[in-house]
């Protein structure tokens, strides 16, 4: 039995369950999830986040608090383990990610374990794509105004621009990219790919509506079209044919779900602030620029 332990948002949880799933696979062994993280007081310096995998074409196994506890004690007091133990039995393995690079030892994990961290590298999981791709098929169809909108994306040189900003502004780690690496961005798409038209998607769109004049052609694609659990912008960004994304786990599955080997994929140059970086996080063919944290 591998358990996740889910935390974070849609792109997060998307990470999660496909080194899960990945893992759960190699040892033929079922895949259950812990959705713990989501109860209990909320921290006021994080977004409030929930489950969101069941907008997608799965069907979840939730692990039992029983579960988790055998597999995730660490109580130093040793009468109290030697309680649990004989209620419980042995613990088997609890790992937790540093949430900055690929583990090649938390890869080999064996069987039994209960995975904490965010896992955000493909490493985990490329062997598995065409598993994930069936399961990552949006569970609900679009409605009229979406599909509308997914027929002009389609039929132009459509250019994805994902704009994070929300906690990313306070939030030391990640930082929000600037302004100038938007337009040090656009101009290279420019150059690339001809009569560009760019759909801006961000949890700031009136931000992107006062500031982002400088890309021409180009619609905002505001919060009525996010659909619920944000599948809808989700799917929308999906379906461009290229991208300027912001250091977001959201944008990254986005242009994952796109499965045109010829889209063209800019990204900021430094994913997070932290020291270790993430480095396997991104691909080979893809441009990045300078990022300037405003």
């Amino acid at each position: 039995m591998i358990i996740v332990r889910l935390i974070g948002g849609l792109g997060n949880q998307m990470f999660q369950y496909a080194f899960g799933k990945a893992l759960s696979m190699r040892h033929g062994t079922e895949l259950k999830l812990d959705l713990s993280g989501y109860t209990g007081a909320a921290d006021p310096s994080i977004t409030p986040r929930q489950y969101a995998l069941d907008i997608f074409s799965i069907t979840p196994v939730m692990a039992t608090r029983r579960e988790v506890v055998r597999l995730q004690r660490r109580i130093p007091i040793r009468i109290a383990d030697a309680v649990l133990t004989r209620v419980l039995g042995p613990k088997k393995s609890y790992v937790i990610d540093d949430y900055t690079r690929f583990s090649a030892s938390a890869a080999q994990s064996p069987d039994n374990v209960l995975l904490q961290g965010y896992w955000q590298s493909p490493l985990y999981f490329d062997h598995i794509e065409a598993e994930l791709r069936q399961e990552f098929t949006f569970r609900e169809s679009p409605s009229p105004a979406i599909s509308l909108l997914l027929r002009e994306i389609r039929d132009n040189n459509s250019i994805c621009v994902h704009v994070r900003r929300g906690d990313f502004l306070t939030n030391p780690v990640h930082g929000f990219l600037g302004e100038d690496y938007y337009r040090k961005a656009a101009a290279q798409i420019r150059a690339m790919v001809p009569d560009p038209k760019f759909y801006v998607f961000s949890d700031d769109i009136e931000w992107c509506r006062a500031n982002m004049d400088f890309l021409g052609n180009s619609t905002f694609v505001g919060p009525e079209f996010a659909g619920r659990k944000d599948q809808d912008h989700l799917r929308l960004m999906a379906a461009c044919r290229n991208f300027i994304i912001a250091n977001s786990s959201f944008a990254w599955w986005a242009t994952w779900l796109n499965q045109d080997d010829g889209k063209t994929i800019i990204a900021p140059s430094v994913w997070t602030n932290s020291p270790a970086g993430y480095e396997h996080i991104y691909r080979k063919n893809w441009i990045v620029i300078n990022k300037t944290n405003t």
